[in-house]
């Protein structure tokens, strides 16, 4: 474990990926749930979200007792959505953090990441709004009225054919 995490951080990733495997493996203890987070974070990192995603279902699924690495799987998790632009997945997986984590630090992170997404759409349907128009018409015209009040098609014109 202590191997593979110091590889990833010198950026020796095939070695990081193959000690952080292994032990997350054999390993059904607190070290197994950390070599699975790290395994997701390094995946995360090189931008393997479905390798990252799989990693952390995995690290829930197979050491359900480690609240704090099942936590951080699930920020990441959330941080994988959003990466892949998937907002409505990242902000559900970080309010579910915010409710039932017990861990304050990581419910703030959450908190803060679920505030960044959140005003990255406000900001996007500030931009989106369209501004009030005004139309310009060629035809002169006295009284604005004398458009909006007569017909848009003439009807047509009554025959006496009889």
């Amino acid at each position: 474990l202590i191997r593979g995490i110091a590889a990833s951080e010198l950026g020796n990733d095939s070695l990081a990926i193959g000690d952080l495997t292994k032990t997350s493996l054999i390993s059904q203890s607190e070290f197994g749930a950390k070599a699975h987070y790290y395994l997701a974070d390094l995946y995360h990192k090189r931008k393997n979200y479905p390798e990252a995603e799989k990693t952390i279902f995995e690290l829930a699924d197979r050491i359900p007792s480690y609240d704090f690495w099942i936590a951080k799987g699930f920020l990441l998790l959330g941080k994988n959505y959003t990466a892949l632009n998937d907002n409505f997945q990242a902000k559900e997986t970080f309010k579910s953090i915010i409710e039932k984590c017990e861990i304050p630090e990581l419910v703030k992170e959450a908190q803060e990441n679920l505030n960044e997404i959140t005003a990255a759409e406000e900001q996007k349907i500030k931009v989106q709004t369209q501004e009030e128009t005004e139309i310009k018409f060629d035809v002169p015209v006295q009284n604005e009225s004398e458009i909006f009040d007569s017909p848009i098609v003439p009807e047509p014109e009554k025959r006496n054919d009889y």
